[in-house]
């Protein structure tokens, strides 16, 4: 295989119009995760099935095929950590995807630990009130409302909307 290759297959893919047929773009995608070595060394290609695994998760999340998303989220979750640290920022995006599963299953108790451990990684490598963080605190205080826990739902949306100090890029130009 030629990673050079794949990665623009990939890219273009991912980057085509909205015309093409997201299932065409799908089965390609999976056509070239098949055909990536499960036991690769080249960091090109461990990167490539990181990326493949990850829109595949996503795109079937947004299909509602929770089972599919969280097997493809599992692949990529497992990769990052055996190459990355154990809080490399890409893993939130994996605890999320499979948050997002668990919260569509009605399965609050798993969905509050994916979004802590999300929280967690972000912690390690984000100032305390970052919009990212917060956003996953009114997600957790929205699953704790499905859980009718309202003391600890407003405890979490209490967090989310907490005053900080932190300044994002937008509001640093703004004052500029």
């Amino acid at each position: 295989y030629d990673p050079a290759l794949m990665i623009g297959i990939l890219l273009r893919l991912l980057t085509a119009k909205k015309s093409a047929s997201n299932e065409e773009a799908m089965l390609e995608l999976i056509r070239i995760e098949k055909v990536l070595p499960s036991k690769v060394t080249d960091n090109e290609a461990i990167r490539l099935r990181m990326i493949v695994n990850d829109y595949l998760a996503e795109a079937y999340l947004s299909m509602k095929n929770y089972d599919e998303a969280l097997r493809y989220s599992r692949i990529s979750f497992d990769l990052k950590q055996r190459h990355f640290s154990s809080y490399h920022p890409s893993l939130v995006r994996n605890c999320q995807l499979a948050a997002s599963c668990s919260f569509q299953r009605k399965d609050y108790r798993s969905t509050l630990q994916y979004y802590e451990k999300a929280v967690e990684i972000q912690l390690e490598n984000m100032p305390n009130g970052h919009p990212d963080i917060r956003a996953n605190y009114f997600l957790m205080g929205d699953c704790y409302c499905q859980m009718d826990k309202l003391e600890l739902a407003n405890e979490f949306y209490d967090r989310a909307q907490a005053p900080t100090d932190v300044e994002t890029e937008e509001e640093k130009e703004v004052e500029r």
